[in-house]
């Protein structure tokens, strides 16, 4: 296999999915070699992989703007969704809800995809949400600095997702049965959110092509037909390089970085 790594993505300790070029592999790390389990191809780059909670499956977005659903025992292509017109950046299974997965990409669309029944429950334009409310001076930035969607998380409880642009903005979405309702936006760095991570006591990280790591606390609140949701940025640690990419250590309180560099640095934000 020629082509670079582009996705790691945990199963257990010792078994783990790689995205090389478009093709995924699942592989066991023993102490003395490295198994191939298992290989398929996708239709192109591949982006970002998810497993579901069951470890049943995983969700694969490539260049080609599908996502793809793997069958994790056998290895086997299981689905294909087909809806973005544009490269899917981001995929994430919705916790506590067995068939239901988000995707994002850089055609400014965010999916809500039931992926047994292969459609597409809800689908949301951030240019359009940016768009209303705004006056006419202000959608001119949207052909400059189009919302694409680079990153994306889910809260544990399934009920919140956060979304980060190319613009720069969050834009958080409580998630219904079968739809997304946007609950608020806010400006979270100057340059686009490359990555987004959620801990388990719905504190936000989230980092920028401005090299900055920003935590927030969430806050939700109960109204008359919606959920109320905002941020409140805690405290923001600056990089030296642009972050591509960011995990998060719940039991420590720490954040894992890794940049263009080969150095992987390691943070707190309690």
């Amino acid at each position: 296999m020629q082509d670079s790594v582009n996705v790691i993505c945990p199963r257990s300790s010792d078994t783990w999915l790689v995205g090389c070029g478009k093709h995924l592999l699942q592989v066991q790390l023993n102490s003395a070699s490295l198994a191939l389990l298992w290989s398929v191809e996708c239709g192109d780059e591949i982006n970002s992989v998810d497993i579901n909670d069951k470890q049943t499956y995983c969700a694969v977005a490539d260049d080609t703007g599908s996502v793809s659903l793997i069958d994790l025992k056998s290895g086997k292509m299981h689905k294909k969704l087909s809806g973005h017109d544009n490269i899917c950046q981001c995929v994430k299974f919705r916790p506590k809800s067995p068939w239901c997965l988000l995707s994002g990409g850089l055609d400014c669309m965010l999916f809500l995809w039931d992926f047994k029944k292969g459609q597409a429950l809800a689908s949301v334009n951030m240019a359009d949400e940016l768009r209303k409310g705004e006056v006419e001076s202000e959608k001119s930035s949207y052909v400059v600095n189009p919302p694409l969607i680079h990153s994306l998380c889910i809260t544990a409880d399934g009920l919140i997702a956060a979304v980060g642009l190319e613009n720069g903005k969050i834009m958080l979405f409580t998630i219904g049965g079968k739809g997304l309702k946007l609950a608020s936006c806010f400006d979270a760095h100057s340059q686009g959110v490359s990555s987004l991570g959620l801990t388990n006591d719905l504190t936000l990280v989230s980092a920028g092509n401005d090299t900055r790591i920003v935590v927030w606390a969430l806050s939700t609140a109960r109204a008359p037909g919606k959920t109320l949701v905002w941020a409140t940025e805690l405290h923001s640690i600056t990089h030296a390089e642009k972050p591509s990419g960011i995990q998060i250590l719940n039991e420590s309180k720490r954040i894992i970085v890794a940049d263009e560099t080969e150095t992987v640095k390691i943070y707190d934000y309690s």
